[in-house]
């Protein structure tokens, strides 16, 4: 068993139904599979709080940044690597906490947020770097640690926003 494989093991299971949580809803996956896990996320949200297109939406484009950069930053883009969502569905939030083995954050914090130029042309924008100005304006306050080998990132989605 490789290092990495034997890091995996603390969260590669399904939510535990005695958990002292029963609102968190735990998802597994694998980098490589970004989109099947933000859908299984997304059918879970639509079930658990109907009509809120708005958060939806938000958590589609969120959860899917993070779950990008975990794989593009964290794992340099390799397939099959652990990550792991946990959302915790609350009166007024849903509450996001994602969890991986990748490198660390520079400088062990979130990044700050670089708003896009808009005084260019569509042609002279640069095709990434959007990814955490997206996530600080619709998850004001993401918060990142760094737990042994492990990276947690958190940040909370309103329930009930105005359709923008």
């Amino acid at each position: 068993m490789t290092a990495q494989m034997q890091h995996e093991r603390p969260f590669l299971r399904d939510a535990d139904p005695h958990e002292s949580q029963p609102e968190a809803r735990r998802f597994v996956g694998q980098t490589g599979e970004v989109r099947r896990l933000v859908a299984e996320i997304l059918r879970y949200l639509v079930k658990a709080l109907p009509g809120q297109t708005v958060l939806h939406g938000d958590a589609e484009l969120v959860i899917a940044e993070a779950l990008n950069n975990i794989e593009e930053h964290g794992y340099s883009a390799a397939h099959g690597m652990p990550v792991q969502v946990t959302l915790s569905v609350l009166e007024k939030i849903v509450q996001v906490e994602t969890r991986d083995f990748g490198v660390p954050m520079p400088g062990l914090t979130v990044p700050p947020i670089h708003r896009p130029d808009a005084g260019v042309s569509r042609d002279q924008l640069p095709e990434g770097g959007f990814g955490w100005y997206l996530i600080h304006n619709l998850a004001p306050n993401p918060v990142y640690r760094r737990c042994g080998n492990m990276n947690l990132l958190s940040f909370d989605l309103p329930i009930g926003g105005t359709e923008r």
